[in-house]
């Protein structure tokens, strides 16, 4: 998403401020290398600390080697050991890089929440969790989003944010594949 929206915006496209997976026994030798600003190694200035499967404040995203049972080996298809580091830590991690400020020319975006809700529907799935405690994982994960964005953001100097809205995610082939219940609960959080 971040890519296009550069190509989009006709600017270089951003390096990955960090990449490799998380240490697994079924994918060793794979540990997560750091990309400095002006990383000589890549093409464009290191800037997108985005990561896929990442969710608010919860490390443990879909694909992180949290999930990988040793017992079940077959678990590591879906948990391949993806960096999910949270959204707060990647802004953290930003403001540690660049002298704990956003300059007022920076376009800012933070687009976060799609996975705390798949993180939540399973673990409603697997009977861990309630549907009344999914929804409130999401209210609590949207409001931390909005403190962070207020607090580490705007607080910092940043002066254009854009907060990208989660799309009705219970229209996904994802929620309407779950079945009534599921897509119902997805549509609440």
């Amino acid at each position: 998403w971040t890519e296009f929206l550069a190509a989009t915006l006709q600017l270089g496209q951003p390096c990955a401020a960090e990449t490799g997976l998380d240490t697994l026994p079924v994918a060793p030798g794979y540990a997560p290398v750091p990309h400095t600003f002006h990383d000589t190694a890549t093409t464009g200035n290191c800037t997108n600390y985005a990561q896929g499967g990442a969710r608010v404040t919860d490390p443990h995203g879909p694909g992180n080697a949290y999930y990988f049972n040793p017992a079940d080996p077959t678990t590591a298809s879906d948990a391949l050991g993806a960096l999910t580091v949270p959204v707060q830590q990647q802004i953290q991690k930003y403001l540690d890089d660049h002298q704990q400020t956003f300059s007022s020319d920076q376009l800012v975006t933070v687009f976060a929440g799609g996975n705390d809700i798949f993180v939540n529907v399973g673990g409603v799935n697997a009977g861990l969790e309630t549907p009344t405690q999914a929804v409130g994982a999401m209210t609590l994960a949207g409001a931390q989003l909005a403190g962070y964005v207020n607090t580490m953001i705007l607080a910092k100097g940043a002066t254009h944010v854009a907060v990208v809205t989660l799309p009705d995610v219970s229209l996904t082939p994802y929620a309407i594949g779950a079945g009534p219940a599921a897509q119902a609960l997805v549509k609440q959080m």
